[in-house]
């Protein structure tokens, strides 16, 4: 240490500074940026990427920066606690297994790199860190993570590549403050459900593990951004998901995962229209995890109304209640109707103003006697239902909204497309047409542009 920088420091530091050379073998020059490279492994997501310095920070009398890599230290002496107002410490290549107890005393430490060292548990000096906000741990031999890791409620950036974890460590879906984590390289089998308890969640890193499939509940991280996924021996229908953009990922994750369904009927219909049989099926397939039935408590927590439409049930107060309550909770109603009425017959439970059950075209199925005692029942009813579950958001109620907006006007065009009205305008307007498709194409008129002069041009037909 320098005269200069001796005089710059307190005692204190200047102490922690001089064990530290003496540590190393050399002197710690005095740096204006301390930087340390943030990119190690090279992967995708595009994180910037510095040269490394070796050196010190120093601010207003106070190191506030350390960068000591390959220095061949297997400890830190306890002074280091002297350092009170440390932000950055970079330790890499060296040979820690372990940090003094007075690193819990780093208060203002907020970025700590121990990447490519020799540690198999993590310190416990660490975990007391209430400012920590990146952890830099990448190839070193941890296996298991303590449970006080939650202690760090500042941590948005973890990295944990290149280890010896066999399983995911679980504790992780308690840092809800994690924005970024990183565990490529590892022996991962399979993800816990409760991954999806990570909300902030934005650049996940499972490349190189030992993956097959992942749990549905990735459909809860939100805020995901950047999924790597690749290197894995994915299996069945998870094959191809590491070519998939994170949204496709998530979005299948949401297609995929299970719903709970409540089932509406008469009593007067259950032993006619086999309910228990129909309920029996649809628990046992794949992407239903449960049938409520008429008059239980749980008719709040379903994602799907299967209403069994016949003469008696369009009667029966009850089922006229709970179509009300499904309405008005905005819970999708899919009626299967019987042979024995019309689809018109359904508006005979008025359900407000603008809530038409014969009009919702696409997901009903007619009931017929021959049909209720054949197999081919129950995988008709049950394609329909993922056939809804895919279009329709049936997690998140404002996406839900959007999706059945969209589900109506696609209803709407196609009426319009396969009218007569619509192929005589066409025909008379052909060439009007196919310009538009052309500008469209090459990019003259936007899309919404688009719509707007396709739809001038149905006017000329009122009542289309």
């Amino acid at each position: 240490m320098t005269s200069n920088l001796k005089r710059e420091l307190d005692s204190r530091q200047a102490k922690a500074l001089e064990e530290l050379e003496k540590l190393i073998g050399k002197k710690i020059p005095q740096v204006e940026k301390i930087t340390g490279d943030r990119n190690p492994q090279g992967n995708k997501f595009g994180l910037e990427k510095f040269g490394s310095s070796f050196g010190v920070k120093i601010e207003e009398g106070n190191i506030i920066g350390l960068s000591l890599y390959d220095c061949g230290l297997s400890t830190l002496p306890e002074s280091i606690g002297y350092l009170k107002s440390l932000q950055i410490l970079y330790l890499r290549n060296n040979n820690i297994t372990n940090l003094p107890e007075s690193f819990r005393t780093l208060d203002s430490l907020q970025i700590l790199s121990l990447w490519r060292n020799n540690i198999t548990n993590l310190p416990e000096s660490i975990l007391s860190l209430q400012s920590l906000q990146e952890l830099w741990l990448q190839y070193n031999n941890l296996s298991t993570l303590p449970n006080s890791i939650t202690n760090l409620k500042s941590l948005i950036y973890l990295n944990l590549g290149k280890n010896r974890f066999t399983e995911f460590p679980e504790i992780l879906s308690k840092l809800s403050s994690l924005q970024k984590l990183m565990l490529w390289d590892n022996l991962i089998p399979t993800i816990p459900d409760s991954i999806g308890n990570l909300n902030n969640l934005q650049t996940l890193g499972l490349n190189g593990n030992k993956l097959t499939s992942i749990p549905l509940s990735f459909r809860r991280l939100k805020s995901l951004i950047n999924l790597d996924l690749s290197d894995n021996p994915w299996e069945g229908e998870w094959k191809g998901i590491e070519n998939d953009t994170t949204k496709r990922v998530l979005e299948l994750c949401r297609q995929r995962a299970p719903i709970m369904i409540y089932l509406c009927y008469s009593l007067k219909d259950e032993k006619q229209y086999n309910i228990n049989n129909i309920m029996q099926d649809l628990k046992n397939r794949k992407e239903i995890q449960d049938i409520y039935i008429h008059g239980e408590q749980k008719f709040l927590d379903s994602h799907l109304f299967l209403f069994i439409a016949t003469k008696d049930s369009l009667n029966d107060e009850q089922c006229q209640q709970e179509l009300k309550l499904a309405v008005t909770h905005d819970i999708p109603i899919i009626p299967i109707k019987a042979s024995d009425i019309k689809w018109e017959n359904l508006n005979k439970i008025t359900l407000g103003m603008d809530y038409d059950m014969s009009e919702k075209l696409g997901f009903e199925i007619e009931c017929s006697d021959e049909l209720r005692k054949e197999k081919d029942f129950y995988d008709t009813l049950y394609e329909y239902i993922k056939k809804y579950k895919r279009m329709i958001n049936l997690f998140d109620a404002e996406d839900e909204k959007i999706d059945k907006q969209w589900l109506n006007i696609k209803i709407i065009c196609e009426k319009i497309i396969n009218s007569i009205e619509f192929k005589e305008i066409y025909f008379e307007n052909a060439e009007k047409f196919k310009t538009l498709d052309e500008k469209l194409k090459t990019k003259q008129i936007s899309l919404e542009n688009y719509v707007f002069k396709i739809g001038q041009i149905l006017k000329s037909k009122k009542d289309l």
